[in-house]
Order: C-alpha cells, then sequence, then structure tokens
C-alpha cells in the first residue's frame, strides 16, 4: 500500500459483466506472495536476488522488461481463488483429518467381585410367628429411644400449656407393655378405614368396634399420638439442624443397626421406583 493508501495488489475489472483481464508484472506478483505466503515456502528470496540483479542493470543503463500476465477467465465470484483461502482451505483439511480407528472383536476383561457373604437371617426369632417377627426388628434400644423422648416432649407440652384442663394435664408416664397396645390400635386402625379418628370408639351400633375402648381409651390414646416424639427439639436460641430429617433421624439409625446385625442381604438386590406421584413438595 502506498503513501495515498491504494493498494499494490490490481483491481480486477469487470468487462461487460462476462470475462475479467488480469494484468501483473512481476513487481505486482511479488508484492501478492509477500502478503499471503512465507518467503520460505515459495522461495521469494531467490526471487528477490533476481529482481535486484534487473534493478542492477537498470542502474548501469541496461534495458529493464517488465513481463505481462494476461489471462482471459468466465467473470464468476467462485472462480476467482484467494491465494490465502487455499492456504486455510489446507491446514484446515490437515487440521480435520479424521483419526483412523482399529475395531477389535475381543471383549475387555472386567473385574469380578467375588460375592463371600452368606445371605439370610443371622438372627432367628423366638417364635415363628409375626409378633415374634416384629420383636426381631422392634429392639430394646428402639423402645428406650422413642419412650424416652415422647416422655420430655409430653413434659415440654405440659409447662407450654396455657390451660388447666387441657388433655395433657392428666399425662401419666408411658410404658413399654402400654405402648405396644398403643401400636396394636393403630395397625388395626389401618385395616380399618373410618373417616374421623374419634369414631373408633363411638359406642353407635353402626360404627360400635369394642376392641378399642377395651385395650385404651380414646384420650389416652389422642395423647400418645400427641406427645409421640423420636429426637428432642432444638432449644429457642439454637439453629435447626441442618439435616431436615432430624425428627426421625435417630430412629433411622437405629433402625439400620438393627437390619445389619439381623439380616445379610442377597447377592442381587432389586431397587424399586417410587409408586407414589412426584408432586415436587420433597426439599431434603
Amino acid at each position: 500500500m502506498d503513501s495515498e493508501g491504494r493498494s499494490d495488489i490490481p483491481q480486477t475489472k469487470r468487462k461487460g459483466g462476462v470475462s475479467q483481464v488480469l494484468e501483473l508484472s512481476e513487481t505486482e506478483i511479488k508484492n501478492v506472495l509477500r502478503a499471503f505466503y512465507s518467503d520460505e515456502e515459495f522461495g521469494v528470496e531467490d526471487y528477490e536476488l533476481e529482481g535486484e540483479e534487473e534493478g542492477s542493470q537498470a542502474s548501469e543503463g541496461g534495458p529493464v522488461s517488465s513481463t505481462l500476465v494476461t489471462a482471459e477467465v468466465p467473470f464468476s465470484p467462485l472462480a476467482v481463488s484467494n491465494p490465502l483461502d487455499s492456504a486455510i482451505a489446507h491446514s484446515s483439511s490437515a487440521a480435520i483429518e479424521p483419526r483412523r480407528i482399529v475395531w477389535n472383536a475381543a471383549h475387555p476383561s472386567i473385574p469380578r467381585i467375588p460375592f463371600v457373604g452368606i445371605p439370610g437371617l443371622r438372627k432367628i426369632p423366638i417364635s415363628q410367628t409375626p409378633r415374634g417377627y416384629f420383636d426381631l426388628l422392634f429392639s430394646d434400644e428402639l423402645y428406650e429411644l422413642v419412650l424416652g423422648e415422647t416422655e420430655k416432649f409430653a413434659e415440654q407440652l405440659y409447662l407450654d400449656s396455657p390451660y388447666e384442663k387441657s388433655r395433657i394435664t392428666v399425662w401419666k408416664i408411658l410404658e413399654k407393655c402400654e405402648f405396644q397396645v398403643w401400636l396394636g390400635l393403630l395397625f388395626h386402625i389401618v385395616h380399618i378405614q373410618i373417616n374421623l379418628l374419634e369414631s373408633y370408639w363411638r359406642t353407635d351400633p353402626l360404627y360400635s368396634i369394642p376392641i378399642f375402648a377395651e385395650k385404651m381409651s380414646r384420650d389416652r390414646f389422642l395423647l400418645i399420638m400427641q406427645a409421640l416424639h423420636f429426637a428432642e427439639n432444638p432449644l429457642e436460641n439454637q439453629q435447626e439442624p441442618a439435616n431436615r430429617l432430624f425428627k426421625i433421624r435417630p430412629l433411622i439409625n437405629i433402625f439400620h443397626k438393627i437390619m445389619r446385625d439381623v439380616e445379610y442381604p442377597h447377592k442381587n438386590l432389586s431397587l424399586y421406583e417410587s409408586m407414589v406421584l412426584w408432586q415436587g413438595r420433597l426439599i431434603f
């Protein structure tokens, strides 16, 4: 490019919209090669030496010849090739050359993990009855946790109650045998569907189920359900635990320990998906 901002590369001219005439001198060809390629790749150094010899002849007064390259080609934007585009295309084709993949029919060796356990029950219940298997899982440690935490929460309810004649004021210590009766009635409620929980103690012949009133009073049953607890609540000045299952976490830990002691799992396990419709409300 000269001082006036004109490029050394000659401008192409359209002639009648059909053909194009390119007239390049040797100096213009050398400028094109300098602009788009390295000197070592196309041997421009030798070309410059020839140009210097011609310049020396011109300085001595010899004739200087200018070679004109004339070619007539049909005009088409796609037919005019740019040397820079050709170089980029050549390098791109070399870079994206597909890698040769050799297929092998041999299967990879997968390490086998031996199953050394003896699946099945590690402890046998005393009696081969539903109650015997229930006692095998509901251990004394689990009873102590539930009874202890329920007693603490009942005391807290009694102290926080603003009413003198509320149901919690008649609370008495919950024993293991009474809690087992409460669990039995709770399991029986699942098999007999009634809309209201209080209706299980109704004396109306249409609703009469004598077993509930014979084993436990309605107020005592509802009071145990109100005070039932599995973990101690944080105090007012304490931060709530990050684990959202903290209210039942001690119960889960004891149950996992019992299952490890009672049964050894089999080699092949099947994890069933939940059959409950997902509502998007589970946040832990």
